[in-house]
């Protein structure tokens, strides 16, 4: 027999001994006034298994090693050379030079910064600016 049986007999006959219809003096309880006990029941907490952390071999990335890239120095002019030519648009024609060698130098020094014949200098390019002039 469980004990919460148990408690629930024993519940019961007390409360009937103690309230019998007949308490003495001459006195009874009206058969209309309910009785009631509360049942206590004691639950035992079921234990939930707490899962597991199982670790994985993952494997790590293996190194490699990429081509490096190639890099080809511009050459940078210098604080006074900045201001020598302009070669970021199209500034110059052959007009505006008196000899071919001066042409040739405006023609170079663009074309030695990356800018080309930004000038138009060189009309059959063949590498010689403004050929028609002296």
């Amino acid at each position: 027999m469980s004990r919460i049986s148990m408690l629930l007999i024993l519940a019961l006959i007390l409360a009937g001994s103690l309230f019998s219809p007949h308490i003495g003096h001459g006195q009874t309880i009206p058969q209309s006034i309910n009785i009631y006990l509360p049942i206590v029941a004691h639950i035992v907490p079921t234990v939930t298994p707490v899962p597991t952390i199982t670790p994985t071999n993952t494997p790590l990335p293996t190194a490699t090693t990429a081509p490096l890239a190639t890099v080809t120095p511009t050459p940078q002019p210098t604080a006074t050379e900045a201001l020598r030519f302009i070669c970021d648009h199209d500034a110059y024609n052959c007009s505006n030079f008196s000899t071919q060698a001066a042409a040739q130098e405006v023609f170079n020094y663009c074309a030695e910064r990356g800018f080309g014949d930004i000038h138009r200098l060189d009309f059959d390019g063949n590498g010689v600016a403004c050929e028609s002039l002296p």
